[in-house]
């Protein structure tokens, strides 16, 4: 082979890469500040639904002095546990949903505090979870899920300082007993 052979199989090369370029320019300039303007009116939408659904809960349960959705399901990691412990300690300031009860009309019939969960909840470590509205203050998502984990495996630091900052949010003074978080407590029930 010589210089020139390699010189002509590479200039096609050239040519189609930058046909290419020339075709993807055609293509991706004019639709990028369509993809940037829906970008950006679907982040207005979703902050102009999360305003909404802010002052929807104050409005259906802040004046009964809600602050926060908490949401728990019946697995034997933790119901037995936020039932005990958690649940006394905050009953009065949530609106409790249990992610196990969702298909039922129970669950259907509480659209406010389901939309607030859709909205803050995501689409991973959502369960439990305490979404906390504090007025003049952003909206604080405190998940559980990772702290009960570690709790699981002997490591309860997580779960404490989350506990914590979960009375803290609600202006719980005292709370969750020190010796709670001496050793894991397993439910026998399945859920």
């Amino acid at each position: 082979m010589s210089a020139e052979g390699t010189t002509e199989r590479s200039m096609p090369k050239r040519m189609a890469e930058g046909v290419l370029l020339v075709l993807l320019g055609v293509l991706i300039l004019p639709l990028l500040p369509v993809v940037l303007v829906w970008r950006w009116g679907a982040g207005v939408w979703k902050g102009m639904r999360r305003r909404h659904l802010c002052r929807r809960f104050e409005r259906s349960w802040g004046r009964m002095g809600k602050q926060a959705v908490f949401v728990y399901s019946n697995s034997p990691h933790w119901k037995d546990r936020i039932e005990r412990e958690i649940l006394p300690l905050i009953e009065d300031r949530v609106v409790t949903l249990n992610w196990s009860d969702r298909n039922t009309e129970g669950w259907r019939r509480r659209p406010d505090e389901v939309r607030v969960f859709e909205c803050w909840g995501g689409k991973s470590e959502f369960n439990p979870l305490a979404v906390v509205f504090r007025p003049g203050e952003p909206v604080r998502v405190i998940r559980f899920w990772q702290a009960y984990r570690d709790f699981k495996h002997g490591r309860p630091r997580r779960l404490r300082e989350a506990e914590t900052e979960l009375l803290d949010a609600l202006e719980l003074q005292g709370g969750v007993r020190p010796e709670a978080y001496m050793e894991p407590r397993l439910s026998t029930n399945e859920g």
